[in-house]
Order: C-alpha cells, then sequence, then structure tokens
C-alpha cells in the first residue's frame, strides 16, 4: 500500500515542521523553512522498513527532534501496514544506546570491506 506522499500534511512539532518530500525521505523544516534535518529509509528485503540515515543539525538536538522525527516514522511505517522497522548506525556507543532507548532491540552486524563495523537493530510495531 503506497501513499501519495505530496498529499500528507506536514506534522508541527514546536514550530519545526517534518514532512515527506519523497517516498522514503521526510524532511525536517524550522519557521523559516530552513532544512534542519532528515531521515531517509529503505527496504530490507524489499518489505520491512529499514532506517538508513538521520540526520539533525546541531542546534536542533537539544528539542529531541530526532526521536521525534523516529516515532512519526514509526507510526507512518504501522499506518502502511508494517509490524517491524530496521535501524542501522554505526558502531558507537552513543548511538547504540540512542536505539535501545527507543526500544530497538540488536539484530546482527555488518563488516564490509575497508568499512567500519554497522550495527542492526529491529523493533516490533
Amino acid at each position: 500500500m503506497l501513499m501519495e506522499y505530496a498529499d500528507i500534511k506536514p506534522i508541527d512539532i514546536d514550530g519545526i515542521k517534518v514532512q515527506f518530500i519523497e517516498k522514503e525521505i521526510f524532511l525536517v523544516n524550522d519557521r523559516d523553512n530552513k532544512t534542519v534535518g532528515f531521515l531517509i529509509y529503505d527496504y530490507f528485503s524489499d518489505n520491512i522498513p529499514f532506517l538508513s540515515k538521520l540526520y539533525i543539525n546541531e542546534g536542533y538536538k537539544s528539542k529531541a527532534l530526532d526521536k521525534k522525527l523516529i516515532k512519526i516514522w514509526e507510526l507512518e511505517m504501522k499506518n502502511q501496514g508494517h509490524d517491524l522497522v530496521m535501524a542501522t548506525t554505526l558502531s558507537n556507543e552513543t548511538e547504540e544506546s540512542f536505539y535501545k532507548n527507543l526500544g530497538y532491540k540488536y539484530s546482527g552486524n555488518v563488516v564490509l570491506l575497508n568499512n567500519p563495523l554497522e550495527v542492526i537493530f529491529s523493533k516490533k510495531l
């Protein structure tokens, strides 16, 4: 079930707008419509939503926009009928604890030639 993302109204979080701009990209814009963050996802095995990139500008991290953005993404994936989501991050304690605090469970890791360890997390919705 694919949605028409252009028809989805932006979500306002304390004056910050979260909006789909393409099928697998959320943008976060401030009151001046300046992009301050984004979330990019794809699909693992063509059917499990897989968060591959999350970025929030340093000046906006104190607002916990990263957590709020993930919660919005999870809700959208649930609304689309998914009951499981995945995320990946480079191996470091800060990022790993971030996902664990959001209810994600360690699911494995991947080491690609000449690249750092990627840790994979999953979460039942």
